[in-house]
């Protein structure tokens, strides 16, 4: 499993937003290389970072989403709502134990699907936010 790098093109154009973005990156990364490791324990702690800053990241955007009245709201809801569903798939592999390879896997797709999502999805709410010319700051939609 190669280093997933962030790309300035995976840009949303909210700075807030792509900061959580690339943490959610270096976590990825992190649990698959303790994973390749056999550091579960490790692997574990940073699953439950990825489950914690997943939630307050969709919070978050859901709640600028809805301030920039975003059209496309229930489509990205949905993939934030998939994410969880991998991130707790992704931490049930960790806990087992059992197939350490399994878990390195699902990292690797999820990175997959994460990239292509942004480069697809989020790059909608990009185009919006330039569009509307919105002044958007590190700490949310002015």
């Amino acid at each position: 499993m190669a280093r997933v790098k962030w790309l300035d093109g995976m840009s949303v154009g909210v700075p807030a937003m792509d900061a959580d973005h690339k943490k959610l990156f270096d976590l990825l990364n992190n649990i698959g290389e303790a994973m390749k490791a056999d550091n579960r324990e490790k692997a574990m702690t940073l699953c439950l970072d990825l489950h914690d800053l997943a939630i307050e990241h969709g919070k978050a955007e859901e709640a600028l989403l809805q301030k920039i009245k975003f059209p496309d709201i229930h489509n990205v809801l949905m993939v934030q709502s998939q994410t969880i569903q991998g991130i707790n798939e992704l931490t049930a592999l960790v806990e087992s134990g059992e197939k350490p390879k399994a878990a390195v896997e699902k990292v690797a797709n999820m990175q997959k699907t994460f990239i292509d999502y942004m480069l697809r999805g989020d790059i909608n709410y990009k185009s919006y936010v330039q569009e509307l010319r919105l002044d958007i700051d590190p700490g949310g939609a002015k």
